[in-house]
Formats: C-alpha cells, sequence, structure tokens
C-alpha cells in the first residue's frame, strides 16, 4: 500500500513539473519571431546544438527529444537567458530583428550584465553564465567558442580589439585586450590577461598570461567533440 501510495504521489509531482515545463515554454513563444528574423537562421539552430549538447552532457532536467527543434529552441529561451541575449544578438542583423528584439527584449530579458556587440560571432558559442561578461563592438569571435561569467573582451587605447579562432575556451575573469590574435583551439585560463596574442592550442594563464602546452588539457572544447 504504501509502495502504491509512493508511486502515485511521485506520478502526481512528475505531472505538476510536466505542465510547470509547458507553461513556461508556452509564455516565451513570441520570441520564435525574433528567430524567424535573424537572417543567419543557420547560425542559431548551430549555437542551439552546442547548447542542447552541453545539457545532455550535464543532464539538465526535461530536456526535449533531439528532433524536436522547435522545442528545443523554446526550452532554451524559457531557461537560459544568455541563450536569448545569443538569439538577440543574431537577429539585430535584420532591420526587422532588430526591431522584434527592441520590442520584445523589454519583456523577455537577457541575462544580468551580459553585452554581446562584437563586429562577428561564430556558430555554436556557448556561454556559460555569462554574468558581467563584456564583448566590445568590433570583436571577432570564431566558431564553436565556449565563454565563461565576469570575461571583459575590449580594444586598447587606440580602438583596437582582439580576433578569437575557432574552439576557443576562455574561463572566468579573463581579460583580453587590444590589437591580439587567440590562436584556434586556445585555452585562456581563470583571471588571465592577455594583450600578446596567444598560439594556437596553448593554454594561457597569470597576469600577464604566459604560455603553455596543454598536457593533460585538451586543447580543443569537449563540448565542440560532442556536438560533432
Amino acid at each position: 500500500m504504501d509502495g502504491e501510495r509512493t508511486s502515485s504521489i511521485r506520478g502526481a509531482w512528475h505531472s505538476v513539473q510536466a505542465l510547470s515545463l509547458w507553461i513556461r515554454v508556452a509564455s516565451v513563444l513570441p520570441l520564435l519571431s525574433v528567430y524567424a528574423f535573424a537572417p543567419r537562421r543557420e547560425d542559431v539552430r548551430a549555437d542551439m546544438r552546442r547548447w542542447m549538447a552541453v545539457a545532455e552532457q550535464q543532464r539538465w532536467p526535461w530536456l526535449p527529444h533531439r528532433r524536436r527543434h522547435t522545442m528545443q529552441l523554446l526550452y532554451l529561451l524559457s531557461y537560459h537567458r544568455p541563450f536569448r541575449d545569443l538569439l538577440y544578438y543574431r537577429a539585430k542583423r535584420s532591420v526587422r530583428g532588430r526591431l522584434a528584439t527592441k520590442v520584445l527584449r523589454r519583456v523577455y530579458r537577457g541575462q544580468v550584465k551580459l553585452s554581446l556587440d562584437a563586429a562577428s560571432i561564430g556558430p555554436g558559442l556557448y556561454i556559460a553564465h555569462g554574468y558581467c561578461t563584456g564583448i566590445a563592438w568590433s570583436v571577432e569571435i570564431g566558431c564553436d567558442c565556449r565563454i565563461h561569467q565576469l570575461v571583459t573582451i575590449g580594444w586598447d587605447g587606440a580602438g583596437r580589439a582582439p580576433r578569437i579562432g575557432d574552439n576557443v575556451v576562455i574561463y572566468t575573469g579573463a581579460v583580453i585586450i587590444g590589437d591580439v590574435t587567440v590562436g584556434d583551439g586556445a585555452i585562456i585560463g581563470a583571471n588571465a590577461v592577455v594583450t600578446k596574442d596567444v598560439p594556437a592550442g596553448v593554454v594561457a594563464r597569470g597576469v600577464p598570461a604566459t604560455y603553455h602546452e596543454p598536457g593533460n588539457v585538451a586543447g580543443q572544447d569537449p563540448l565542440a567533440r560532442a556536438v560533432a
């Protein structure tokens, strides 16, 4: 009897959680218009695949089925504000997308103090938390990068900005300033300050940053391999 009661309670709780998920997902349906106006929707889909790979790896709750792409998009938009910011960035490249973003952003806010003003961001960007992360308007970011919170990527006194390669991981508190190039597959360690070019595949750490061979640390973000 106790087992049946426990099972029924669990079933009821499961139903309540499922209903809560559907209500939350339905509440962000207007954001599909922002996606529709994005000039390069394939980049948004690449972002989505990357975020869902993270979700599966970290076992986020209530994940939609892989084939239900619209549901995946709504799931990310309802639960993860940094993904909203990334969608707004993609959409602002068109006039209609910029208008939709301006209107809907008042209701569906992004991550607190996350600023994405880069000149270009390649597909597959994953933003971990994103709190107090700032990317200046002239920065160029490659494909399949990963950026954590409290990161600053900006220009120097002469207005020169960094260029970030593909598959770069930038950890919490890192600062990348000025006319520098971060090579493909590089890892920028937590609180590192980068003011010079970073070769491909190395680990940059310290203040000012020094460069080290990755050793046991993979030179490529393992999440990028998970997507591939």
